[in-house]
């Protein structure tokens, strides 16, 4: 190993992070399959970020300039020096935000980001999409809380067994008639 990539990879060695395999591993779950784990959750909140980062560079320093950006961004920065299972719910779901962002996407996938959030929390997340997409970044979400559907996105989809019972402004999705039969039934509609 080179000396610049000794010095960049400092975080994984084993000596340093005897665990960092199982995390990584265990970050590729999706995170209702393993309720009690934490992403990469032996590492700090920096060094989590810090493994989007390393996507664009080999250069630690460049990956920790980048993961405090995006750990300002996301509301985490006052937590960086914290292991990551010390967050709760909230703050592991915008870690794991953080840790996509630092990889610098056009394209962001969110899967029921809101989903085990209390109100205050539902509203945070929101304004933080919010502030996403100004930025430039594109968010495709799937999402159940209607308030999060109705507050962030310009455009909706409706799937019902897999197949798209409606397509338009969120607005329109949730009047559409099989939206409303699909989730309300039929009494609910007549």
């Amino acid at each position: 190993m080179h000396a610049a990539e000794d010095e960049t990879a400092e975080i994984f060695r084993p000596e340093n992070r005897s665990d960092v395999r199982r995390d990584l591993l265990q970050a590729a779950v999706p995170e209702e399959k393993r309720p009690k784990t934490v992403p990469l959750r032996r590492m700090t909140v920096l060094e989590n970020v810090m493994v989007g980062a390393f996507l664009h560079t080999r250069r630690r320093e460049v990956a920790e300039r980048r993961a405090l950006e995006v750990l300002a961004l996301t509301g985490l920065y006052e937590r960086r020096h914290e292991e990551a299972r010390t967050l709760p719910i909230a703050g592991r779901k915008r870690l794991e935000v953080a840790r996509a962002l630092a990889t610098e996407p056009k394209l962001l996938l969110l899967d029921e980001v809101a989903a085990g959030l209390n109100p205050k929390e539902v509203e945070a997340v929101m304004a933080l999409i919010r502030t996403l997409k100004e930025s430039g970044v594109t968010i495709l979400m799937v999402e159940h809380i209607m308030k999060v559907v109705l507050g962030v996105a310009t455009r909706a989809l409706a799937l019902n067994f897999g197949r798209t019972i409606a397509a338009g402004t969120p607005e329109e999705v949730t009047r559409h008639p099989d939206v409303v039969r699909a989730y309300l039934g039929e009494r609910r509609h007549a």
